[in-house]
């Protein structure tokens, strides 16, 4: 009887991985008011989502975690807080 886990097992636990990280980062993009740890782990659940469902992840799986993603870097860098959408000043 073999002590490692098989190729499918670990793909499965590195899905598992990846959803329940979608899953912390869309909880934490719900709050309405978060401090600055929360925002990290927003971040990081938002990106370790990704890594893993890219890997091991279905098409949707994937692309939900990259909507949350996407959603997670718009609620932390504003389009306010942009360069690109600042007027232009004259030189």
């Amino acid at each position: 009887m073999s002590t490692h886990p098989s190729q499918a097992e670990v793909r499965e636990w590195r899905r598992r991985f990846g959803v329940q990280c979608q899953q912390r980062a869309w909880e934490l993009a719900q709050l309405t008011e978060r401090n600055e740890a929360q925002e990290r782990e927003m971040l990081e659940s938002a990106r370790t989502a990704v890594l893993y469902l890219e890997e091991v992840g279905s098409p949707s799986e994937l692309a939900r975690a990259e909507a949350i993603q996407d959603l997670v870097v718009c609620l932390l860098h504003p389009a306010s807080d942009s360069p690109q959408t600042a007027p232009a000043q004259a030189a």
